[in-house]
């Protein structure tokens, strides 16, 4: 995401991350790559991502990698949840799947 947020965010479209993990977990992550788009912290509620349906999706206690395309007027347009932590989204699906709305 990072490599083409400026893509992302020329379609008029703005990147979320919402992490589960510890705080500092967080902020080390957020840290070490330059994330250059918000990454939301939960406190380590389960509540985001148990409402978009990942939460223990594969495993007990962990969020699956998951993909949400909302509209401007909050409906869901298009998602894709991973398989493990492994299997994300490609970019390139992403963008597409933006260019349809």
């Amino acid at each position: 995401m990072s490599d083409n947020y400026a893509a992302i965010a020329g379609l008029n479209a703005e990147v979320l991350a919402v992490s589960v993990d510890s705080l500092s977990d967080t902020e080390g992550l957020v840290r070490q790559y330059g994330l250059p788009f918000p990454v939301l912290y939960t406190s380590g509620s389960s509540a985001v991502p148990a409402a978009y349906g990942v939460y223990a999706l594969h495993e007990a206690g962990r969020a699956a990698p998951g993909v949400f395309l909302i509209d401007k007027n909050g409906q869901l347009k298009w998602r894709q949840l991973s398989s493990h932590v492994y299997d994300r989204a490609k970019t390139s699906d992403i963008i597409a799947q933006l260019r349809k709305l």
